[in-house]
């Protein structure tokens, strides 16, 4: 029964598929109106969620100021597995993903480590942000924005 059902739903995917992909002429298509964002779900390890809101509030934000770049959006869950998500729009699409070390990481690390008086003090708070985390997980996705009206 389990087996037939599987067959069925994967045979009425590939019947919408490929009939709309035959009324496609062929070629490539990009969305339109697309924005990308990034975003990294957060598990505190039991009673380290305050301190690390702290770190967000006190530390983070002031440096992504001071380098002015945005801040995330940050969501903070009242039920689930999860206790935040920090949401970051990517500005250059999904070209942004293809950093190890973006030049607004190098950009944010500097502005944190003026304010926290060294790369040193900077590195040890990032260590103790670190230290917080339960663990996290990460995706990316795209929304369609209305088009602009002329």
């Amino acid at each position: 029964m389990i087996l037939s059902t599987i067959k069925s739903t994967i045979a009425a995917a590939l019947v919408i598929s490929g009939s709309a992909f035959a009324q496609d002429e062929g070629g490539p298509v990009k969305y339109e109106n697309a924005e990308y964002f990034s975003m990294t779900n957060v598990d505190f390890k039991p009673g380290k969620a305050e301190r690390a809101f702290e770190i967000i509030r006190e530390h983070f934000m002031k440096a992504s100021e001071a380098a002015s770049l945005p801040e995330p959006y940050a969501l903070h869950f009242k039920t689930g597995e999860w206790d935040a998500a920090f949401i970051w729009k990517l500005e250059s699409g999904p070209a942004d993903l293809e950093w190890y070390r973006s030049p607004n990481d190098i950009k944010w690390m500097e502005a944190l480590a003026k304010q926290e008086g060294s790369k040193e003090a900077a590195g040890k708070l990032m260590e103790e942000w670190n230290s917080l985390i339960a663990r996290s997980s990460g995706t990316f996705g795209h929304w369609h924005k209305k088009p602009e009206k002329k």
